[in-house]
């Protein structure tokens, strides 16, 4: 993902001016002498899988210049296909897994963590330092990406429902 953001950044006139990291969301403090930055921007949900956000948040305040804005991409707790999809199955664990405080997931045979807050969690968590200034689910309606077969078997729905979510 980096190498597809770099060749993208490297096509615009902003090229000289964009730099790219890979590094744990954790260890972000050590970006401090470099900073102040304009902003920051989180996704793919990497902050599910850190224990402290309050550590995360006080990095964040000594990096980001006053005025600047944060975007967090974070997995939500109520996601409706999930419940039906493994409720269906009777796979009662997995379809309210997200409600548990810390719910344990192996992919590729490693155990992670991975939390699932609240809107109220995370608000508090990021307090006093920053503050929510809007909140946007993205692909609510459309369902997930492990039930592709099906969705490609309702073609019509699953286009409908990609509609809905716009």
């Amino acid at each position: 993902m980096i190498e597809l953001a770099r060749h993208r950044a490297s096509t615009t006139k902003f090229r000289d001016e964009i730099d790219f990291r890979v590094l744990a969301t954790e260890g972000i403090g050590a970006l401090v002498d470099e900073g102040p930055f304009d902003g920051a921007f989180s996704n793919f949900s990497g902050l599910n899988c850190v224990e402290n956000l309050s550590d995360v948040r006080k990095n964040l305040s000594r990096l980001i210049k006053p005025g600047g804005s944060v975007v967090l991409c974070m997995l939500g707790r109520f996601v409706p296909w999930e419940i039906i999809w493994f409720g269906a199955r009777g796979d009662w664990t997995k379809a309210m897994r997200r409600f548990q405080p810390r719910s344990a997931s192996c992919p590729h045979g490693e155990m992670l963590k991975v939390y699932y807050r609240s809107k109220r969690e995370i608000t508090i968590l990021f307090a006093p330092e920053f503050s929510l200034r809007g909140w946007k689910g993205i692909g609510i309606a459309v369902p997930p990406s492990y039930m592709e077969q099906w969705a490609r078997r309702f073609p019509k729905l699953t286009n409908a429902l990609d509609r809905a979510d716009r």
